[in-house]
């Protein structure tokens, strides 16, 4: 952000300075003024109220800006890592990874995600991040942007899920039995979702890349909004949509007022609202708005399966 700030003065200082007589490149210097302030409240806004790790960093990693969040997850301080080279934060084995996954991102391909284990004082956690590209003020420079957020939990029941399917191989009959009675309990995750259509309404282009990659493969179909507006187009002209994944805060139209008006077109719909941190004042003002259900974002997986066996099992 202290760059920012040192850009808006050298650019105020210039349109000061200026002759009466040149208004064309003093209007041009007021529209890079009101470009600047906007990008530096966008970026703001966005470390401020981010949910997940957010990082930007330059093309060498060297870490430009961190979040609270950031802070807390790493265990370390903001000021002890801004400077810091990203690739610092984690074991040799995975910078390769890291490398890999960066070349990938700056080909254009960022609807990919990294996992990463991180050391930390108090033990070891899991992070799956994501990344985007953009310019910084001087044109020229390259930095990304990052987010991420802990997937310990489940990396822990994927390994005891691993652990129990090799238990399970040394008696089949027994496997074969188990299996039998889950049929018989219901259909599975995987079978309900291979059933549904869903439509993803997320004005956060990360946000919508992440749920992709948790629904693709497994629903019959995922379709996208960017804001409420263009969730109840979709609503509307899509013949049958079975779940709606609904953030609450975004432009255009929220998430409580489209919610409002697909339950006016289908008073059976099935909304679940996305809420950022969790907050009462959020569920409560979902629930009014006829959301069937919330949870909190980042959307873990396991959490968002639950929800939807819950309302289709």
């Amino acid at each position: 952000m202290k760059d920012y700030d040192n850009n808006l003065k050298a650019i105020i200082e210039n349109l000061n300075s200026l002759q009466a007589g040149s208004p064309k490149l003093k209007s041009e210097l007021q529209q890079e003024v009101e470009k600047l302030y906007h990008e530096k409240e966008y970026f703001a806004g966005f470390f401020r109220e981010a949910p997940v790790g957010n990082i930007i960093i330059d093309t060498g990693y060297r870490i430009k800006e961190v979040n609270n969040t950031t802070s807390r997850l790493l265990g370390k301080e903001r000021n002890t890592l801004l400077g810091m080279d990203f690739l610092q934060l984690f074991d040799d084995g995975y910078h390769t990874i890291f490398n890999n996954f960066m070349e990938e991102i700056q080909l254009g391909k960022i609807d990919i995600d990294c996992d990463l284990k991180l050391e930390k004082k108090d033990g070891s956690i899991f992070i799956r991040l994501f990344a985007k590209p953009f310019s910084g003020i001087d044109r020229d420079d390259t930095l990304f942007q990052i987010i991420f957020f802990d997937v310990s939990k489940e990396k822990k029941l994927e390994q005891n899920l691993m652990e129990e399917t090799r238990e399970s191989r040394s008696n089949e009959r027994l496997n074969s039995a188990l299996a039998a009675g889950k049929k018989q309990k219901g259909k599975s995750s995987n079978e309900i979702l291979s059933q549904l259509t869903v439509l993803v309404t997320d004005d956060d282009e990360i946000a919508r890349i992440y749920l992709s990659k948790l629904l693709k493969g497994k629903c019959k179909k995922i379709l996208f909004a960017q804001n409420g507006k263009e969730a109840v187009e979709q609503y509307q002209s899509n013949g049958h949509i079975d779940l709606v994944l609904m953030d609450v805060k975004m432009p255009v139209m929220d998430g409580y007022t489209a919610t409002i008006k697909i339950k006016e077109l289908n008073k059976n719909s099935i909304i679940i609202a996305q809420t950022a941190y969790a907050l009462a004042s959020d569920k409560e003002k979902a629930l009014a708005a006829g959301c069937n259900d919330y949870l909190a974002k980042p959307l873990m997986k396991q959490d968002l399966f639950s929800v939807i066996e819950k309302f289709f099992k």
